[in-house]
């Protein structure tokens, strides 16, 4: 099978100081140029990085670029995702990049598996770019948070575009709704075991609260958790998450504290489980938390060792091949 067309598509909001080098890893990659397409949406950007897009594109290191409002990073990428013309589509971060054979990499594992995804390792790096740490891809962690960087996901255009993109009602999960609505539709995942993107820590997603939106898209997916997990499996997932709302609660906003505890709520009672002391104390600790907002951790400390008592991580048995 022949190799493919590869779109990288960029997202901007004054990048001025970090853009450079994200084109340059696209630009000095070293497969071959004509096979990839740059596209950049910039947000209006008015700390120089248009003038540096422009030249950019001047001298044929970007292929397409344009520079206006949007209504969000999601709404810009599929912006993006509507110019794109490669097979297989990524998108890059303005302050990431990639190593020099990545595209290369991922060609010759995409025409070898034909999956409908592909994601591989990634190494993340401090503020400054140094201090890379490993990033393993674990698709069977997707029931703890992203199972990827979202910026090593190569995926079809065509079902980027049957599934119709990003939902742009996210601030800061529509990758991991993205994740989900793949492995929920039955697209064929390939693991490249290979780190091949440096991703920059500081983005939006440590930035921005956004538990509430975590479990905005576990709520959705309820018919594939429970696809996915043994009853047992369910309660202890169920208590695990609570453990993680329990330590944190005091600190939410009062809006994001009613919207992760109303999530929760509608998560618990819509994946069903074996019930029993796991799942029972639980709900009551949840419910404690949810009437006390300034309860310490020690008035429920009991019940979550309760809920956890002889329990395991829920695990999830994704086969994926590996390239």
């Amino acid at each position: 099978m022949s190799e493919p067309t590869f779109s990288i598509i960029t997202v901007c909001l004054n990048a001025a100081a970090t853009i450079r080098h994200t084109l340059d890893s696209v630009h000095r990659q070293t497969y071959p140029a004509a096979r990839i397409q740059h596209v950049v949406m910039d947000g209006s950007s008015t700390d120089g990085t248009q003038a540096m897009l422009a030249a950019a594109h001047q001298a044929g290191r970007v292929a397409v670029w344009r520079s206006a409002p949007d209504h969000g990073v999601y709404d810009a990428m599929n912006q993006g995702l509507a110019l794109a013309t490669g097979e297989c589509v990524a998108f890059l971060n303005a302050d990431d990049w990639y190593a020099p054979d990545a595209l290369a990499h991922v060609a010759t594992a995409w025409a070898h598996a034909r999956p409908d995804y592909l994601f591989c390792d990634a190494f993340q790096v401090d503020g400054q770019g140094l201090h890379p740490r490993l990033v393993p891809a674990r698709l069977g962690h997707i029931i703890s948070g992203m199972p990827y960087c979202h910026q090593s996901l190569f995926c079809s255009r065509d079902w980027l575009n049957r599934l119709g993109g990003f939902d742009t009602s996210f601030r800061v999960a529509g990758d991991y709704d993205l994740a989900w609505r793949l492995l929920a539709a039955g697209a064929k995942p390939c693991h490249l075991r290979r780190p091949l993107v440096y991703s920059r820590l500081g983005g939006l997603c440590q930035q921005v609260p956004h538990t509430h939106e975590l479990f905005r898209v576990l709520e959705r997916n309820v018919d594939t958790l429970t696809r996915l997990l043994s009853a047992a499996d369910r309660d202890r997932f169920i208590a695990r998450l609570v453990r993680a709302i329990v330590r944190r609660h005091r600190s939410y906003a009062p809006a994001d504290r009613r919207a992760v505890f109303d999530a929760m709520d509608r998560l618990a009672h819509g994946l069903p489980g074996q019930g029993g002391w796991h799942r029972w104390s639980a709900e009551l600790a949840l419910q404690i938390c949810h009437r006390h907002p300034t309860a310490p951790p020690i008035w429920v400390s009991p019940l979550i060792r309760l809920a956890l008592a002889g329990s395991h991580r829920p695990h999830v048995d994704i086969g994926v091949p590996a390239a």
